[in-house]
């Protein structure tokens, strides 16, 4: 998650960054777009797959959303929380 007294715009991370192979990905292993959109749910500012699919991202501004999503991923998925500040 993203702590600091200074608010940081995101969305454009949404409209300029992508991954291509997520369409793809996506479309044949469903719990990764699941993992995606148990973040977006949990109020992720930014979540992307990195490469073709070893690991899903986030960013949040807060402990407690990064901590709601990894309590809604399966218990046996790995899942770290980092600060960044």
């Amino acid at each position: 998650y993203f702590s600091t007294n200074d608010s940081i715009d995101f969305t454009f991370l949404q409209n300029e960054i992508r991954n291509d192979f997520e369409k793809y990905v996506f479309k044949y292993y469903p719990e990764i777009k699941l993992i995606k959109d148990i973040m977006i749910e949990s109020k992720c500012l930014f979540s992307l797959m990195s490469g073709t699919g070893s690991t899903v991202y986030g960013i949040f501004d807060n402990l407690e959303s990064a901590e709601s999503a990894a309590v809604k991923l399966p218990i046996s998925y790995f899942k770290h929380i980092s600060n960044l500040n």
